[in-house]
């Protein structure tokens, strides 16, 4: 059974529901949530709803699967809602594995929390529409600015991501990951 850490949080205009699934450890759900608000204040948005799923491999691998078409974990996955401008009422679901947060934040040197806000901001972006594969690098470049102002440091070197766009099976929704390794 899911454990919500921070169930419907309103800051800002911005609602932020924050599910942490069994075995999950505890997560610092204040910071999450700040740091989404950030972002989305940062990028013009006032208003909306969005639902953060922190999980483990297992079910990411099976998200990443039945979206994405990869049999294999993954660290972020995004789900824009659909619904386009900034007025949206809900702007769509975000998953993040922690284990494998754990394992990309160990490998650049990084606290968890820092690798979490990090995918967060990352996450945020695909919900407002932000597309790297197609945008000239912007995306990455508007990221790397967020990246600064919120965790307060640069992206390391050889953190620019490969992400993959696919569209689900049933054609309804998208899923934006991370890295493809």
């Amino acid at each position: 059974m899911p454990r919500s850490l921070a169930p419907r949080r309103v800051l800002a205009g911005i609602r932020v529901e924050v599910v942490c699934r069994q075995g999950c450890r505890r997560l610092p759900s204040r910071r999450i949530v700040r740091t989404v608000r950030r972002v989305f204040h940062a990028m013009g948005v006032r208003r909306g709803g969005v639902t953060l799923l922190f999980t483990g491999n297992r079910e990411m691998r099976s998200l990443n699967r039945k979206f994405r078409g990869q049999d294999r974990p993954t660290d972020v996955l995004s789900f824009p809602s659909g619904e386009r401008g900034h007025d949206r009422k809900y702007l769509g679901d975000i998953a993040i594995s922690v284990e494998e947060a754990g394992k990309y934040a160990r490998e650049v040197g990084w606290r968890l929390s820092e690798e979490l806000e990090f995918l967060l901001i990352h996450g945020v972006l695909h919900l407002l529409g932000h597309d790297h594969e197609i945008d000239g690098g912007e995306m990455d470049r508007v990221q790397a600015r967020l990246a600064w102002r919120i965790l307060g440091r640069e992206i390391p070197v050889g953190r620019v991501l490969t992400r993959i766009r696919k569209r689900s099976r049933t054609g309804r929704r998208r899923a934006t990951t991370g890295r493809k390794r």
